[in-house]
């Protein structure tokens, strides 16, 4: 199309100069050049309207503001003997990649995350055969970017890591056994700047790029066989826990979210009801309910950006999910997908599009639901998990 506009553009410019020099010379037009002329003009229009299609079509204005977005992910290992694999892939379908790319048998990488500088971290186990029984090799492992091809591993372990994050500075969160939170960091290579420490007995860590982690943590009431489990902060630099939510017995507050700001969202499901979006944030003690729907719906996993969207899972009944969006203030919610194909797993970016899991393919989305788009088939690449956009 390029081409064809410079020699439109040329021929354009060339009968202009020859009006030009006829009317100068006060000669008449002849018939082959007006026609010339009128199929030069018809040709120009027929590429502005082209163009104006291409600036003004929403399917296309979309695709290309999504291509500047990386997507990591769980695949399907294209190895016999791998179970997933670790792949990426741009906001608009272009430049997908596997991290093994079927080069490691046994491997299992998961639970992958991005920064915004493209560094990257999962976990990479590797299974192995004991006397007839198969043993976990645990590992966290990272890439200082989407094209890097080195693999460096962090941290080794007997069990299998899982629920990994990394914030702007290179600092990583982890589940470093059932129980544990552990914290390393990496350097602008990808390479280890500290040991693994254990931070906190806790779950599903998330940090913010001003180092403050919020997670799930177990208060075992005092009434044996209750457990309750609330959301937890904790500062990388002081290592100084807070409690933040006070939950019922028998409640569960789980998969927390932090932004920038200092929000910290969480489903909060009190006893007997079903789970809502909750929030709370880490200068104000006071809970919010974002959310009230009962059951056999409910609404699960939320992710937050520094602007305080808000998207999440949101069951209408007990078979099929959604993703739904929300303001931090818990104004406008709204449903973003509504396909029946049991949409999970929403991560939500800087600019507001979310990546998720449709069905079993890749979707992104723009927080107000449009912009729709399948970037995977299951057929051609395989069961997609655990999404997440930068």
């Amino acid at each position: 199309m390029s081409q064809l506009n410079l020699e439109i553009d040329s021929s354009f410019t060339a009968l202009l100069l020859s009006f030009s020099m006829s009317q100068q010379k006060g000669r008449i037009i002849s018939p082959r050049l007006l026609a010339l002329a009128v199929v030069a003009l018809a040709l120009a229009a027929i590429l502005v309207i082209d163009n104006l299609k291409n600036v003004l079509d929403p399917v296309t204005r979309d695709l290309n503001r999504f291509a500047k977005y990386e997507i990591v992910y769980s695949c399907v290992g294209k190895h016999v003997s791998s179970v997933y694999d670790v792949c990426t892939i741009h906001g608009d379908g272009s430049g997908k990649s596997e991290i093994l790319a079927g080069e490691t048998a046994g491997s299992v990488l998961d639970s992958p995350s991005i920064n915004e500088l493209g560094q990257m971290i999962f976990s990479c186990s590797e299974m192995e055969m004991v006397k007839k029984h198969a043993r976990v090799k645990g590992a966290i492992c990272s890439r200082s970017n989407i094209q890097d091809k080195s693999l460096i591993t962090l941290e080794t372990g007997s069990v299998h890591y899982s629920n990994t994050d990394i914030n702007r500075s290179g600092w990583v969160v982890f589940q470093c056994d059932s129980e544990q939170i552990c914290l390393t960091s990496i350097t602008a290579s990808g390479a280890s700047a500290n040991p693994a420490l254990q931070l906190s007995h806790g779950f599903e860590p998330a940090i913010n790029d001003r180092g403050w982690i919020a997670f799930q943590c177990n208060d075992p009431s005092t009434v044996k066989g209750i457990s309750t489990y609330n959301i937890c902060a904790l500062q990388v630099e002081s290592k100084s826990i807070q409690h933040l939510t006070h939950a019922p017995d028998d409640a569960l507050y789980s998969d927390p979210d932090i932004n920038e700001l200092g929000l910290i969202l969480f489903a909060c499901q009190e006893p007997g009801e079903a789970p809502n979006i909750c929030s709370i944030r880490l200068d104000d003690p006071e809970q919010r309910h974002l959310t009230s729907v009962q059951s056999p719906s409910h609404n699960a996993k939320p992710r937050v950006n520094a602007d305080g969207q808000i998207v999440f899972e949101c069951w209408l009944d007990e078979q099929t999910s959604n993703i739904c969006g929300i303001n931090r203030d818990g104004s406008q919610l709204h449903q973003l997908t509504s396909d029946g194909s049991n949409d999970f797993a929403p991560s939500i970016n800087e600019d507001g599009v979310v990546a998720y899991v449709c069905g079993q393919n890749l979707c992104v989305i723009n927080f107000d639901g449009s912009g729709l788009q399948q970037l995977t088939t299951l057929k051609q690449d395989g069961v997609v998990s655990d999404p997440e956009i930068q």
